[in-house]
């Protein structure tokens, strides 16, 4: 293949609402943010409201940090557990205590030890490179281009950093260097086939010549 997709963190893409909950994720709980003390839905929409260059809260929202979470239903304050220990209701159909992520089961979900945080896509179906520090699809597994913490840096088309970013990422199968998956593709409809980091070629495009012999080869011209 000329490109390798790694799983984004998980985040839902339902768009529903639920008490408590938001366009982000679908939960029955709230969490409270470390740095201003205030209840949020969930992370994205604390650093929506409160982060930035000019914001209140100097950074994002650190999911590991949260010591705090209110059951939506009886308003509970309580450490992050997967279920409230006042009313019962149950946060999230996907639970995991060590991101304090609470969610919806729309799309499958794994947490993965070596990056530390949940992502989306069946666990079976990805393996994690400690030299990247990133998860690849178990069919590259011996084809991959290892770039040491390859996603630890900032896409290089818009310059967000990519580890705990919401957006895919994907990988040249020349080079190694990742950028989000949307960028990518923009970048190959602007005409521009090399990879901003190194130079080389983002996608093996096949040479006219190749490709006409190939066709006389199909029609049966030898």
């Amino acid at each position: 293949p000329s490109l390798f997709k790694m799983p984004g963190p998980m985040a839902d893409a339902t768009g529903a609402h639920t008490p408590g909950g938001c366009s982000h994720y679908v939960r029955q709980c709230q969490i409270k943010a470390p740095c201003c003390g205030e209840f949020f839905a969930c992370h994205v929409c604390h650093d929506a409201a409160k982060g930035g260059f000019d914001g209140v809260c100097p950074e994002s929202m650190r999911r590991p940090s949260i010591e705090v979470v209110k059951c939506s239903v009886c308003d509970h304050e309580q450490p992050p557990t997967d279920m409230c220990v006042q009313c019962g209701v149950q946060f999230g159909e996907y639970s995991c205590i060590t991101c304090r992520l609470y969610a919806a089961k729309a799309k499958p979900i794994f947490h993965c030890d070596g990056c530390g945080i949940c992502r989306l896509g069946k666990k079976e179906d990805y393996f994690h490179c400690d030299t990247c520090n990133a998860c690849w699809p178990v069919s590259v597994r011996a084809s991959h281009k290892c770039v040491e913490r390859a996603l630890e840096s900032d896409c290089p088309i818009c310059m967000e950093y990519m580890f705990n970013s919401r957006e895919p990422c994907v990988s040249g199968a020349n080079c190694g260097h990742a950028m989000h998956q949307k960028c990518h593709n923009e970048f190959l409809k602007s005409g521009n086939n090399k990879c901003p980091t190194c130079f080389k070629p983002l996608v093996n495009i096949m040479p006219s010549v190749e490709v006409k012999r190939r066709m006389r080869v199909r029609k049966g011209y030898g």
